[in-house]
């Protein structure tokens, strides 16, 4: 059960900080506006694949008949 609390805060605090990352360099000119925009999308992106395989996962190992929480 604490695993799953850390990785919760790593979901809410990994994406916050990468965000608040794009906003300090688009203020500061290092990056276009336009790319850190396409960062963000390619996060939430990613975030989605990754959301739908451990979906995908759990399904499998439900049909096996293994307990999904190990």
């Amino acid at each position: 059960m604490k695993n799953a609390r850390l990785y919760a805060a790593f979901a809410v605090i990994l994406p916050v900080s990468l965000g608040l990352g794009l906003v300090y360099l688009t203020i500061i000119g290092r990056i276009d506006a336009g790319a850190a925009v396409i960062s963000t999308l390619g996060l939430a992106a990613l975030i989605g694949v990754l959301i739908y395989l451990r979906d995908f996962a759990s399904d499998q190992e439900m049909d096996d008949g293994r307990d999904p929480q190990r």
